[in-house]
């Protein structure tokens, strides 16, 4: 949730290994996708894993997509978020983190 900038992509997809499963796919939920398309523009070695094919990179509301994503279909949950003042508020309510922890698998991490 947030990291429009692909920097947390990027590393995620350092752990990418087919033959072992670990990470085989990652998505990507940022409400500014002027935030993606300038990173991708002018910070490429950074938003480099945004073109990875097993990458969805959604522009949406980042507390709109967990309240409304199925329950326990995610391993990992990445929240990159700026302060929690202003619009990314809610990404840091407790509402919020109850939809994260439904929506992750038994098991998974925050």
């Amino acid at each position: 949730i947030g990291g429009g900038d692909g920097g947390v992509v990027r590393e995620v997809l350092r752990h990418k290994s087919e033959k072992e499963g670990i990470v085989q796919s990652v998505e990507l939920v940022d409400i500014d996708g002027a935030v993606i398309e300038q990173s991708k523009r002018h910070f490429p070695q950074i938003a480099c894993g945004l073109a990875n094919p097993c990458v969805t990179a959604m522009v949406g509301d980042g507390v709109a997509f967990v309240g409304n994503a199925p329950d326990n279909v995610y391993d990992v949950v990445i929240i990159d978020t700026t302060d929690p003042e202003g619009p990314a508020s809610e990404l840091f309510g407790a509402e919020f983190y109850k939809n994260v922890r439904r929506i992750l698998r038994p098991g998974g991490i925050v």
